[in-house]
Protein backbone atom coordinates (compact mmCIF):
# COMPACT_ATOMS: atom_id res chain seq x y z
CA UNK A 1 0.00 0.00 0.00
CA UNK A 2 1.07 3.24 -0.78
CA UNK A 3 0.45 5.50 2.31
CA UNK A 4 -0.33 9.32 1.94
CA UNK A 5 2.04 11.96 2.28
CA UNK A 6 0.65 14.03 5.52
CA UNK A 7 2.26 17.25 6.69
CA UNK A 8 0.94 20.14 9.12
CA UNK A 9 1.58 23.90 9.38
CA UNK A 10 0.45 25.48 12.71
CA UNK A 11 -2.26 28.44 12.44
CA UNK A 12 0.08 31.63 13.24
CA UNK A 13 -2.34 34.62 13.43
CA UNK A 14 -5.74 33.24 13.12
CA UNK A 15 -6.22 35.52 9.32
CA UNK A 16 -6.97 33.03 6.64
CA UNK A 17 -4.81 34.93 3.94
CA UNK A 18 -1.41 35.10 6.53
CA UNK A 19 -2.04 31.51 7.24
CA UNK A 20 -2.29 30.49 3.62
CA UNK A 21 0.35 32.26 2.75
CA UNK A 22 2.91 30.84 5.43
CA UNK A 23 1.76 27.48 4.70
CA UNK A 24 2.36 27.48 1.52
CA UNK A 25 5.94 29.22 2.42
CA UNK A 26 6.80 26.54 4.76
CA UNK A 27 5.04 23.34 3.84
CA UNK A 28 5.06 24.30 0.05
CA UNK A 29 8.36 26.33 -0.31
CA UNK A 30 6.60 28.98 -2.31
CA UNK A 31 6.84 32.34 -1.21
CA UNK A 32 2.98 33.86 -1.86
CA UNK A 33 1.12 36.97 -1.20
CA UNK A 34 -2.43 36.16 -0.46
CA UNK A 35 -5.02 38.83 -0.18
CA UNK A 36 -8.80 37.99 0.79
CA UNK A 37 -11.81 39.85 1.55
CA UNK A 38 -15.51 39.18 2.58
CA UNK A 39 -18.03 41.98 2.34
CA UNK A 40 -21.01 41.12 4.63
CA UNK A 41 -24.44 42.15 5.44
CA UNK A 42 -26.61 42.01 8.57
CA UNK A 43 -29.30 39.46 6.07
CA UNK A 44 -29.32 36.87 3.73
CA UNK A 45 -27.38 36.40 2.02
CA UNK A 46 -24.93 37.08 4.63
CA UNK A 47 -21.88 37.04 2.27
CA UNK A 48 -22.74 40.42 -0.29
CA UNK A 49 -19.25 39.65 -1.75
CA UNK A 50 -15.46 38.34 -2.04
CA UNK A 51 -12.62 38.44 -3.07
CA UNK A 52 -9.49 37.68 -3.23
CA UNK A 53 -5.50 37.97 -5.23
CA UNK A 54 -2.61 35.16 -4.38
CA UNK A 55 0.77 35.96 -5.95
CA UNK A 56 3.26 33.40 -6.32
CA UNK A 57 6.97 34.19 -6.53
CA UNK A 58 8.82 31.54 -9.25
CA UNK A 59 12.10 30.67 -9.04
CA UNK A 60 14.72 33.28 -10.10
CA UNK A 61 12.18 36.21 -9.91
CA UNK A 62 13.88 39.52 -9.96
CA UNK A 63 14.01 40.65 -6.01
CA UNK A 64 13.18 44.29 -7.53
CA UNK A 65 9.89 43.27 -8.36
CA UNK A 66 9.24 40.95 -5.80
CA UNK A 67 9.89 43.91 -3.01
CA UNK A 68 7.75 46.72 -5.56
CA UNK A 69 5.17 43.67 -4.85
CA UNK A 70 5.69 43.44 -1.06
CA UNK A 71 6.01 47.24 -0.84
CA UNK A 72 2.76 48.07 -2.76
CA UNK A 73 0.49 45.17 -0.89
CA UNK A 74 1.74 46.75 2.31
CA UNK A 75 0.29 50.03 1.31
CA UNK A 76 -2.76 48.73 -0.29
CA UNK A 77 -6.45 49.20 0.77
CA UNK A 78 -8.11 46.95 2.75
CA UNK A 79 -9.37 44.06 -0.22
CA UNK A 80 -13.17 44.62 1.75
CA UNK A 81 -13.33 48.36 0.95
CA UNK A 82 -12.15 47.92 -2.83
CA UNK A 83 -14.49 45.06 -3.46
CA UNK A 84 -17.71 47.20 -1.88
CA UNK A 85 -16.66 49.79 -4.80
CA UNK A 86 -17.64 47.06 -6.97
CA UNK A 87 -14.11 45.79 -8.39
CA UNK A 88 -13.32 43.50 -10.54
CA UNK A 89 -10.88 40.55 -10.31
CA UNK A 90 -8.48 42.61 -13.27
CA UNK A 91 -8.95 45.86 -10.56
CA UNK A 92 -7.44 43.30 -7.73
CA UNK A 93 -4.48 42.09 -9.80
CA UNK A 94 -4.16 46.00 -10.43
CA UNK A 95 -3.96 47.28 -7.04
CA UNK A 96 -1.81 44.36 -5.88
CA UNK A 97 0.67 44.74 -8.59
CA UNK A 98 0.55 48.59 -8.82
CA UNK A 99 3.06 49.94 -11.22
CA UNK A 100 4.12 46.05 -12.37
CA UNK A 101 2.43 45.26 -15.97
CA UNK A 102 0.49 42.09 -16.35
CA UNK A 103 -1.58 40.54 -19.19
CA UNK A 104 -4.55 38.32 -18.30
CA UNK A 105 -4.18 34.90 -20.07
CA UNK A 106 -7.27 33.45 -19.32
CA UNK A 107 -11.18 33.79 -17.56
CA UNK A 108 -13.02 31.79 -16.00
CA UNK A 109 -15.99 32.17 -14.60
CA UNK A 110 -16.20 30.54 -11.02
CA UNK A 111 -18.80 27.83 -10.01
CA UNK A 112 -19.21 26.24 -7.22
CA UNK A 113 -19.80 22.84 -8.27
CA UNK A 114 -18.32 19.25 -8.60
CA UNK A 115 -16.88 17.70 -11.44
CA UNK A 116 -16.52 13.82 -9.69
CA UNK A 117 -18.25 11.14 -12.12
CA UNK A 118 -18.19 7.39 -12.75
CA UNK A 119 -15.48 7.73 -14.92
CA UNK A 120 -13.85 9.62 -12.63
CA UNK A 121 -14.47 6.75 -9.44
CA UNK A 122 -13.53 4.17 -12.19
CA UNK A 123 -9.88 5.53 -12.99
CA UNK A 124 -9.40 6.51 -9.36
CA UNK A 125 -9.87 2.88 -8.76
CA UNK A 126 -7.81 1.28 -11.15
CA UNK A 127 -5.39 3.55 -9.94
CA UNK A 128 -4.80 1.71 -6.73
CA UNK A 129 -3.41 -1.24 -8.34
CA UNK A 130 -4.26 -4.42 -9.33
CA UNK A 131 -3.65 -6.54 -5.50
CA UNK A 132 -6.24 -3.60 -3.82
CA UNK A 133 -9.34 -4.15 -6.63
CA UNK A 134 -8.58 -8.37 -6.65
CA UNK A 135 -9.18 -7.54 -2.79
CA UNK A 136 -12.31 -5.45 -3.01
CA UNK A 137 -13.59 -8.24 -5.91
CA UNK A 138 -12.43 -10.89 -3.66
CA UNK A 139 -13.91 -9.73 -0.47
CA UNK A 140 -16.77 -7.16 -1.06
CA UNK A 141 -17.46 -8.27 -5.05
CA UNK A 142 -17.88 -4.27 -5.44
CA UNK A 143 -16.48 -1.23 -4.78
CA UNK A 144 -18.27 2.43 -3.32
CA UNK A 145 -17.30 5.53 -3.21
CA UNK A 146 -18.48 8.47 -2.20
CA UNK A 147 -17.14 12.30 -3.11
CA UNK A 148 -15.93 14.20 -0.88
CA UNK A 149 -17.35 17.06 -2.33
CA UNK A 150 -21.18 16.71 -3.33
CA UNK A 151 -21.35 13.27 -1.04
CA UNK A 152 -22.24 11.50 -4.33
CA UNK A 153 -22.06 7.74 -4.38
CA UNK A 154 -20.30 5.29 -6.94
CA UNK A 155 -21.03 2.05 -7.35
CA UNK A 156 -18.98 -0.24 -8.70
CA UNK A 157 -20.48 -3.95 -9.02
CA UNK A 158 -18.16 -7.25 -9.69
CA UNK A 159 -18.51 -6.66 -13.75
CA UNK A 160 -16.94 -3.29 -13.17
CA UNK A 161 -14.39 -4.25 -10.87
CA UNK A 162 -13.39 -7.13 -13.34
CA UNK A 163 -13.17 -5.11 -16.60
CA UNK A 164 -10.64 -2.70 -14.48
CA UNK A 165 -8.51 -6.14 -14.13
CA UNK A 166 -9.60 -6.87 -17.65
CA UNK A 167 -8.07 -3.47 -18.67
CA UNK A 168 -4.38 -3.45 -16.81
CA UNK A 169 -4.03 -6.86 -17.99
CA UNK A 170 -3.91 -5.44 -21.18
CA UNK A 171 -1.44 -2.93 -20.96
Amino acid sequence: HREPYVGSVPITSGEIAEDFAFYLAKSEQIPSAVLLGVLLQPEEPYVKASGGVMIQILPGANEHIVTMIEDTIQNAPHLTSVISEGATARDLVKMALGEIDFEILEEKEIRFECNCSLERAVSLISSLGREEVLSMLEEDKSATMTCGFCNEIYTLDEKDLEKILEAETGR
